[in-house]
């Protein structure tokens, strides 16, 4: 029995019945516990893990994939459980082989109950005493692993034998890379000398003078790093072997922290500021230079008194009371004294006072850091004088710049109020001029009408365009253009642009090519402003080439975070540009020299705006050119990345609308609003021309009047009108019972941006700007009488 009284567990592992029956019955006699039997290998290995027995009588020779000896090595590796071989047989090389198990001992068949104790008894307490020791040995080698320092041991040569974790740790080095290794590698080489003596000394006399003190040496990582570290040697003979202990820590730290506060003591030494230590009771125990130097006192003369030997008598009483609150609360203080220097001049001194903690919270020494501002006061009050004079300035010129601004900005609403008036004023005829142009389109004129009309056609857009520069560039400069985000694809926009410029460019035998290069399929911008930059390039190539080509290119440059920067090039074979002409381009209503726009027209325009788009998109424009060669203008633009596949939304395209009309709305009723007779009667015309139904009125006021008396499915409102515009009567229809979804497009000469938000505002559903589009008339109305509810935008 072990110490406990527990009776020791036997596991047998014999494949004859009744040699095992013989074993068991010994065992029981003798006082074991016999707590399994098993005739293979394989079992036994299991048994072991699941009953876990004090020894294991194995056979050597099992029947199955895995013999005794096999089985005994498994249940070794695993469980370190102790394995007694008991054989019939005497081979030699069974016996060779089975002693690489390393078996707590043999038994051979049959044996005697006192041989078999004596064997049991014996490999039961070798077990024991192998636990014990390596048990004794973990617990020695974990104090080592958990040591601070490094411990190191190296035989007489230098060769290292152990290096604990912490070493391993300070050196960098693991435990296979050094073990073997000289300590020299660890040394520097101006300390490699020193140990080379020491070894010397004591080969020769066994004495080494480095033995059994502290020292300060340089060690060597193994990146190279060479650090201060503490040495201390001892020496062990076991054996006569003699074993060298070498145990190191590493200062690195340490030193930091004493450069640390050898700076930090210069730096209060060496402070312009005064600085005084007091104890708790107020007498001074250090004072800096700048105390002395500024206060005339020696050193052994303020040392063990109190500051009050400045005291001037001019602090009020006040100020010293509020002190030694703060202090008596452990706060810190902060204020200004009138102090008296030992000559008995005086001066105005700023402290900051604050206690010294220990490591405990308790309070061990006061702390004042003291600046002489008795100059600064004086400044401050000169810049007091100096301000106030300043502040009556600022009033004054704060004044006259509110007055200049409110200038400014009644000029700019006066230009604002003149451009849209321009804009309504010119738009209300160009509506006339193209509208009724495009009713005679329709009407089978002869080829020379057609002619004349496209004549007139072509004179009304490019006026119109002219009109759509100047208002652009103004509110760029006023920034009121606002940027759109929605989908859309690049090579659409670019095939797009391309398309519009290749009917002018095949009159003049130009070829028009396309480039992409890495684009995603859809990206989320503002693609109108991007098609007119794009279009003002390629307008100007067109325009100034004579023969050749035009190149339009896009490609992504960049892409960071779902941000994309794409560049947008336009090159061609024309006339090229002038160095010193290329500053001014950019500039609006500029041109190369007065000549071009003799030659070509253009009011100069188009540059501009494609430059100041390229900056409200993030991005910058450029051009490269060699005169009579060609040029290559270009643009960027900060784009957004759609995650994953995705098509941009389409809607049916214009030519399809009027015929889609016709079959999916036949006779819808239509309320035509406008003060100008020649603009009702061309949107009547383009609505009859689809066999719409079409009343008519002139004001606000008619049209409300009329949509109480009758029901329309669409009503198309002019915005200015007299009596009663297009906005208020928008109010009036929308809290008409039964009218709060009947679609109301605004049919207006005002662009601004202002102007259609107001319209929404008002209670319309869309806008439709004058010059009236037939194509975007009918696309409009194809998309709201399309939708079952009306809903206001």
């Amino acid at each position: 029995m072990d110490s406990a009284g527990n009776k020791p567990r036997i596991l047998v592992v014999e494949d004859e019945p009744i040699s095992a029956l013989f074993i068991k019955r010994q065992l029981l006699d003798l006082g074991y516990d016999h707590i399994g039997q098993s005739a293979l290998g394989e079992e036994s290995v299991d048994l072991v893990g699941t009953l876990k027995p004090n020894l294991v009588l194995m056979d050597i020779q099992l029947a199955g994939a895995m013999d005794g000896i096999a089985a005994a090595v498994a249940i070794r590796n695993q469980f370190a459980v102790p394995v007694i071989f008991i054989t019939a047989t005497a081979d030699e090389d069974v016996l060779a082989r089975a002693k690489l198990a390393e078996p707590f001992g043999f038994i051979v068949k049959p044996c005697a109950k006192q041989e078999l104790r004596t064997v049991l008894e014996m490999a039961l307490y070798k077990h024991q005493a192998e636990t014990k020791l390596r048990e004794s040995a973990l617990h020695t080698q974990a104090i080592l692993d958990n040591m601070v320092d490094g411990l190191i041991t190296i035989n007489a040569t230098g060769v290292i034998e152990s290096f604990n974790k912490a070493a391993n740790r300070i050196f960098g080095y693991g435990q296979e890379e050094i073990v073997g290794q000289n300590v020299s590698i660890l040394m520097s080489p101006q300390d490699l000398a020193e140990h080379d003596a020491a070894l010397l000394s004591y080969s020769s006399s066994g004495k080494a003078y480095v033995l059994g003190r502290s020292r300060e040496v340089i060690g060597v990582r193994k990146n190279k790093e060479h650090f201060p570290m503490s040495l201390s040697v001892s020496e062990s003979i076991r054996g006569g072997q003699t074993t060298f202990i070498g145990v190191v820590r590493d200062l690195t730290e340490q030193h930091a922290a004493q450069n640390q506060l050898r700076k930090l003591s210069q730096a209060v030494a060496q402070s312009p500021e005064m600085i005084v230590i007091t104890d708790t009771l107020g007498r001074i125990e250090y004072v800096n230079e700048s105390f002395i130097h500024n206060n005339g006192y020696a050193l052994n003369e303020v040392i063990g008194q109190n500051p009050k030997l400045l005291q001037s008598g001019n602090t009020p009483a006040e100020t010293y009371i509020s002190l030694w609150e703060s202090l008596r609360d452990g706060k810190t203080w902060q204020g200004q004294f009138h102090n008296r220097r030992k000559d008995g001049s005086e001066y105005i001194s700023f402290a900051i006072i604050a206690p010294l903690r220990q490591p405990d919270g308790s309070i061990s020494h006061y702390v004042a850091v003291n600046e002489d501002i008795t100059e600064r006061k004086r400044l401050g009050e000169e810049l007091d004088r100096h301000r106030h004079h300043l502040e009556e300035m600022v009033v004054q010129r704060t004044t006259e710049l509110i007055a200049a601004r409110q200038q400014a900005d009644a000029a700019n609403l006066a230009k604002s109020e003149f451009l849209a008036n321009m804009s309504h004023e010119i738009r209300t005829p160009m509506n006339a001029i193209l509208g009724f142009s495009n009713l005679l389109r329709r009407e089978s004129p002869t080829a020379q009408q057609i002619e004349r009309l496209n004549k007139i056609n072509s004179a009304g857009q490019h006026l119109l365009s002219i009109i759509s520069d100047v208002l652009d560039i103004s509110k760029i400069e006023a920034g009121r253009l606002e940027l759109e985000d929605t989908e859309f694809s690049i090579q659409a926009l670019v095939d797009s642009v391309a398309t519009i410029i290749t009917p002018s460019a095949r009159e003049k035998g130009l070829s028009v090519h396309t480039t992409s290069i890495d684009l995603p399929p859809t990206v989320r911008g503002d693609p109108t402003r991007l098609r007119q930059a794009l279009l003002n390039y390629a307008g100007n190539a067109v325009k100034f080439t004579e023969r050749g080509q035009v190149n339009l290119a896009a490609r992504l440059v960049d892409a960071q975070d779902g941000n994309l920067v794409v560049r947008f090039d336009v090159s061609d074979t024309g006339i090229g540009i002038q160095s010193h002409d290329v500053t001014r381009l950019f500039q609006a209503f500029e041109q190369a020299d007065a000549s071009t726009t003799r030659k070509y027209g253009g009011t100069g325009l188009g540059l501009a705006i494609t430059h100041r788009l390229a900056h409200l998109m993030g991005g910058d424009a450029g051009v490269q050119s060699e005169f009579g060669v060609g040029s290559t203008f270009w643009f960027t633009a900060h784009l957004r990345q759609i995650q994953g596949h995705s098509t941009p939304a389409t809607t049916d395209a214009q030519e399809d609308a009027e015929l889609l009309l016709q079959c999916k709305f036949p006779s819808a009723r239509i309320l035509v609003v406008d003060d100008d007779p020649f603009n009702r009667e061309i949107a009547a015309d383009y609505l009859k021309e689809i066999s719409f139904a079409v009343d008519t009125a002139a004001n606000g006021k008619d049209a409300v009047a009329q949509v109480i008396q009758s029901h329309y499915d669409l009503i198309l409102m002019d915005v200015q009108m007299p009596i009663m515009n297009g906005l208020e009567a928008t109010k009036h229809i929308r809290q008409l019972p039964g009218k709060e979804h009947t679609p109301i497009l605004a049919l207006s000469a005002n662009v601004f941006v202002e102007d259609r938000r107001a319209c929404i505002d008002a209670g319309m559903n869309d806008f439709v700007s004058k010059p009236v589009d037939p194509g975007e008339l009918y696309s409009a109305l194809l998309k709201w009488l399309s939708s079952p509810v009306f809903p206001i935008l």
